[in-house]
């Protein structure tokens, strides 16, 4: 299974890669509500 940006969806590698890019987006959101409050 091929997703948009041609990487194997299944591969562990791109499983860490989307885990770890949602904790970073995460963290950021959480930062800038922090900060704004």
């Amino acid at each position: 299974m091929k997703d948009t940006t041609g990487f194997d969806s299944e591969s562990p590698f791109n499983e860490k890669l989307h885990s770890l890019g949602g904790k970073f987006a995460l963290l950021t959101i959480f930062t800038l509500v922090r900060n704004h409050s």
